[in-house]
């Protein structure tokens, strides 16, 4: 009789501990790698800035990931001006 009871309890734990690590890889695979929380209040200089690149659009907030020469990354808002004209000056120096 207690060898009855224990396969099911034993199914059950399998199954549950299987649906969460099915659920935990499903969500890391799909979410975005790099997300923007929060904008800095200061300014990129342009020298500094070694490439950039758009958040994905599964993100929370639309923002741009500059790298700086240092290693470091930096979120900026895309409609801030001096991010429009930073990524302007890039991508002309990136085409001569």
């Amino acid at each position: 009789m207690m060898m009855m009871m224990k396969s099911p309890i034993i199914l059950v734990i399998s199954t549950l501990l299987f649906s969460s690590l099915a659920v935990q890889a499903y969500q890391s695979s799909f979410a975005p790698d790099k997300c923007c929380l929060k904008f800095p209040s200061f300014r990129l200089r342009t020298n500094n800035v070694v490439s950039y690149m758009y958040t994905d659009n599964r993100c929370s907030m639309e923002g741009v990931i500059f790298k700086r020469k240092k290693g470091s990354e930096i979120c900026a808002d895309p409609s801030a001006l001096w991010v429009k004209k930073l990524i302007e000056a890039k991508e002309r120096l990136q085409t001569n």
